[in-house]
């Protein structure tokens, strides 16, 4: 998962009133300025009915546009927009428009007309010469606006260059929103008013080009409950050993949500609003114990299935009834089903007819022995197919459908949600856009992280952007529909899940800086899907098998010390994997190969040890997006913005480099946190290419390994890597020419 997670904010927290010239500013400084809002309260589904031919109904902040059908979306500081061309922040060439909405606090004096009043005062305090406006009335959602543009000249020292900023402001202050009226600044001043901001990208042609089509957005747009709306929060404490190390959340088709600790060996059984009500297990290698719980899931008959990963490669799958009694066991590991078991259980789920499914991987640093395995109620094995080694998220879709997240070989950057058959048959692929928008052609620069998925009864799928902290919403066929932000009103995600007509189950651990407890937080649906009436409960009894049975050749088991030794080489095992993980720089990868070391031996060094690694990923850079623009002098400014348009480009350390220039001139907090923030991100991407280096060198991949490490040094330049890479590259070139 990516480093960092935000903390927990407030959400009534207000956006401070922008400066003089600040909104000018945020209009000329980037074209993806955008605000959080919360939606309305009022519970309604916004329908597709009477949308304009050619366009959809796409959530954006406060209230819903009917975008273009080519438009695709787009997640920045917390808010969503949608754009036409290349990517805003990918620095690639050629025209681009964008569309933000938000809400803002009007500065000075207040009123509509003290925005723009702002950007004119900033132009004339920075010399702005032949300063044009353009004013137009439209409405936005029924309400009056207008639609305003300005251009200019800045000169610096003998340099002129052009300016230009577009936005819309609706005349009437915001009503009927959660987040309309901010509280007064001091006792006895009135509430502060919000105005609707519509914030446009792109240079004066393509806004001119795009003009008919953003009115037609705007002038069409309405006012509805959000995609997705915080219904229910559900502490559930960490008190003691208890929810230190989770894994779930699993929820059933009545509500009841399970949650289970892979270190105090237990499930807990919530009802719908939060009620605790039930909570079993316990530490030990018999029937109903764990030595090491990682996933569980619901089956159709509302039974918990739980996987175990137990010493011996001897892992199962045991099924109990909601008070904890044992009703079967079931062998998955490599000691009974050979190369077709898994050892490592990373994702549990089990289909509407009670076939289980599994994913994860034989043995640890084996890159090929990751598969999704199939299993029939009784337990018997019906497929299994292998998965790319990094694959993040799993969820099962209606008829035995299996979605997975996963990086593509050689691309970290923009990866894959893809649909596959129950035998293994791929049936869709696509990225952050989804399928049919462009989708396989993602711009460069662009992140895109599904580090949890969830499903609902119509195959729609729900998925957890960790590079934008954002839940994306694709149909069955991988059709983008929604996106809604949670960056600014959520701690930590650590886990998802769906109800069957789509509502979803997120859980929150809250930042190192918030005194919020850990919850589990209801999202209600505004689509919610159609569940079939009268859908078949199955009944499912495997056997209980109380010992697997033994291959020919194998030595019985039952050793106490034999297992004690093999669970401390396991310990060992996960211990140095995670330190690998660590030092190439997946700090999210070695804190759970970590936990999974301590489940199985403790050791009060690396407990704390994983206490400062959680501090420091929650402390690490969140996102490509640039920083906020420094205050002048004008030689600072001017290195800041050299610096941003190096970043759009891609060209992130030399963007740091005039970041660090702009401070040596003027030093400024924000950017100066940034900054470093940007730099442990390249330092941490350049690590993880050396770290896939190492391993293609261990392998005897050796050309691929230069390209990794040359690769590396463009993240972030290291004399040592780059050394060492000149002279693998001599090698190479002696033994092509001898």
């Amino acid at each position: 998962m990516k480093e960092p997670k935000k903390e927990t904010v407030s959400r009534k927290s207000a956006c401070r009133r922008p400066g003089p010239g600040g909104i000018l500013l945020l209009l000329v400084g980037m074209c993806s300025l955008v605000f959080f809002a919360d939606g309305v309260a009022r519970r309604a589904s916004a329908a597709e009915e009477g949308v304009p031919e050619g366009m959809v109904l796409r959530w954006a902040n406060a209230l819903y546009l009917a975008v273009p059908r080519e438009w695709k979306p787009v997640v920045e500081r917390d808010g969503v927009g949608f754009f036409k061309g290349s990517r805003p922040d990918a620095g690639a060439d050629g025209p681009v428009t964008m569309v933000m909405v938000g809400l803002m606090e009007a500065p000075g004096e207040g009123g509509y007309r003290a925005f723009l009043e702002d950007i004119e005062k900033g132009a004339k305090k920075d010399n702005v010469a032949n300063f044009t406006k353009r004013e137009e009335d439209i409405t936005v959602a029924g309400l009056p606006a207008l639609f305003y543009s300005f251009s200019g000249d800045v000169r610096k020292g003998e340099v002129s260059r052009s300016v230009e900023g577009h936005l819309v402001i609706c005349k009437e202050p915001w009503k009927d929103d959660k987040m309309a009226d901010s509280p007064p600044a001091l006792p006895g001043d009135p509430p502060a008013e919000r105005f609707l901001l519509v914030m446009l990208g792109g240079d004066a042609a393509s806004i001119e080009a795009e003009r008919e089509t953003i009115k037609h957005m705007l002038g069409s747009a309405r006012r509805d409950a959000p995609p997705l709306r915080e219904a229910a929060r559900m502490p559930y404490g960490t008190e003691g050993e208890r929810f230190r190390f989770t894994f779930g959340p699993a929820v059933a088709a009545d509500g009841v949500l399970a949650l289970g600790d892979s270190r105090a060996y237990r499930v807990t059984l919530f009802s719908p609003d939060g009620a605790v009500l039930a909570e079993w297990g316990s530490k030990g290698e018999g029937d109903g114990a764990f030595s090491y719980p990682r996933a569980l899931a619901f089956g159709p008959d509302g039974s918990v299935y739980v996987a175990d990963d137990r010493s011996g490669y001897t892992g199962d799958v045991q099924r109990f009834s909601r008070d904890g009694r044992l009703l079967a066991r079931v062998s998955v590991g490599t000691k009974l089903l050979g190369e077709q078991g898994i050892n490592y259980v990373t994702h549990l789920g089990v289909s509407e007819r009670g076939e289980i499914y599994l994913a994860g991987q034989n043995s640890l640093g084996d890159g090929n022995s990751a598969g999704v395995l199939r299993l029939s109620p009784e337990g018997n094995v019906l497929s299994r197919f292998q998965v790319p080694q990094g694959f993040r998220a799993m969820t099962l879709l209606p008829e035995g459908k299996i979605a997975l997240a996963y990086a593509p070989e050689g691309d970290v950057r923009a990866e894959r949600i893809a649909v596959h058959a129950p035998s293994g048959e791929r049936l869709a692929e696509w990225s952050i856009y989804g399928t049919g928008a462009g989708g396989e052609d993602i711009d460069e620069g662009v992140y895109f992280r599904p580090t949890f998925l969830a499903g609902d009864a119509e195959g729609r799928i729900y998925a957890f952007d960790d590079a934008e902290e954002a839940l994306w919403m694709y149909g069955p066929d991988g059709v983008f529909l929604q996106v809604v932000p949670l960056g600014r009103s959520f701690g930590i995600l650590e886990g998802l899940a769906a109800t069957p007509r789509g509502d979803l189950i997120l859980q929150e651990r809250p930042g190192s800086m918030s005194a919020s407890p850990a919850a589990l937080v209801r999202f209600e649906n505004a689509f919610p899907a159609k569940v079939p009436e009268g859908a078949p409960s199955v009944s499912v009894s495997p056997p209980v098998e109380t010992a697997p049975p033994v291959a020919a050749g194998e030595d019985a088991p039952g050793d106490p010390l034999l297992e004690e030794l093999e669970r401390l080489r396991m310990a060992l095992t996960l211990r140095e994997e995670g330190a690998a993980k660590e030092k190439a720089g997946d700090l999210s990868g070695a804190a759970d190969l970590f936990r999974r070391s301590l489940a199985l031996a403790p050791d009060a060094e690396l407990e704390a040890h994983l206490a400062a690694l959680e501090k420091s990923r929650e402390t690490s850079p969140g996102s490509d997006a640039s920083p906020a623009p420094p205050s002048v002098p004008t030689d600072a400014l001017a290195r800041y913005e050299e610096g941003v348009s190096l970043q759009r480009q891609g060209r992130y350390y030399e963007a740091l480099l005039k970041y660090r220039e702009s401070l040596a001139v003027n030093e400024d907090a924000a950017l100066a946190d940034y900054a470093d923030s940007l730099e442990r991100l390249l330092r941490e991407r350049a690590q993880t290419l050396v770290a896939r280096a190492i391993a293609y060198q261990k392998e005897g991949r050796l050309e691929e390994a230069l390209a990794a490490y040359r690769k590396s040094l463009e993240s972030y330049p290291d004399p040592r890597i780059a050394a060492y890479a000149d002279k693998l590259e001599a090698i190479l070139k002696a033994r092509k020419n001898p």
